[in-house]
């Protein structure tokens, strides 16, 4: 499959860490969100409270930063002062990707990162695959940073609003967020993985995994196996083919079967041999 990541943003000071860890046990794919800022206290049940933070380094947790307000714009230029500060200069140790919530900002604001991030990859949020939209995402990536810097493409401007997919066609890997849960993640991974401009991607979750606003873990294994069972599904329509023309083996979908490296399709190829075959036969039996 070409989802590589499920993230389940917004774990909060009530959320049960050991519930968490058996979650990532069993799912490697999940990775749980932390929403950071300088007025975490102000901004409602989302947010932890530093040390709640800091008590995640080295629980085995596959987790990502999400910067908000003024420390998202102030990482955007390079200076990560607030989130080294809210973790006591653990920032990297705990984190392995930061998300920078500056979806809304001036496109036009100045950006700066010089290649040394604290963090394996940054995401930058775009509310739309628009040229205007993208505008910080390709700033900040500038030439260099091409792999290292991705876009989260977020239609709903972080309020969990279900829209249609705003799907952007690149080679390099995109994260999609708005309105997903249990309900909808099936149709969400169909829709891309059938999409053959869609390269790897990952899908980001927020409201769709809480209960009166507090982080729900009950929902967030709903939404797990609703994803164990729509990848049984797309490997279940997946087969092992052999290229008559060729004799490459590969996986071929049920309902299209083409060959990736002669670009023929089998089907119509073997159909095509039977029907030479039945001709023969009628030839030699006349």
């Amino acid at each position: 499959m070409k989802l590589k990541t499920i993230t389940f943003t917004g774990i909060d000071n009530q959320t049960d860490i050991k519930a968490l860890q058996r979650i990532q046990h069993y799912f490697p794919i999940a990775e749980f969100g932390v929403l950071m800022s300088r007025n975490w206290d102000k901004n409602g049940n989302r947010f932890m409270s530093p040390s709640r933070i800091r008590y995640l380094e080295g629980k085995g947790l596959r987790l990502s930063a999400h910067l908000c307000g003024q420390i998202a714009i102030d990482a955007a230029r390079n200076h990560w002062y607030g989130p080294t500060l809210i973790t006591q200069g653990g920032f990297s140790k705990i984190f392995r990707r930061c998300q920078l919530n500056i979806a809304n900002a001036d496109p036009n604001m100045h950006t700066f990162i010089d290649g040394m991030l604290p963090v394996e990859e940054l995401i930058v949020q775009a509310n739309s695959t628009s040229n205007e939209d993208l505008r910080l995402w390709k700033s900040i990536r500038g030439g260099k940073l091409v792999d290292e810097v991705t876009v989260l493409i977020d239609p709903s401007g972080g309020k969990g609003l279900q829209r249609e997919t705003d799907i952007l066609r690149s080679p390099h890997k995109v994260g999609y967020a708005g309105g997903i849960n249990a309900g909808n993640i099936r149709e969400k991974i169909m829709e891309l993985e059938r999409d053959p401009g869609v390269g790897d991607y990952w899908l980001d979750m927020e409201s769709g995994v809480r209960t009166d606003d507090w982080f729900d873990v009950d929902k967030v294994t709903e939404v797990l196996d609703e994803y164990l069972k729509t990848k049984a599904e797309i490997e279940a329509q997946n087969v092992e083919t052999k290229c008559i023309v060729c004799e490459k083996e590969f996986r071929a979908n049920q309902d299209e079967k083409i060959c990736p490296e002669c670009h023929v399709n089998i089907e119509f190829e073997k159909e095509m041999l039977r029907k030479i075959s039945r001709t023969r036969r009628e030839i030699f039996t006349k």
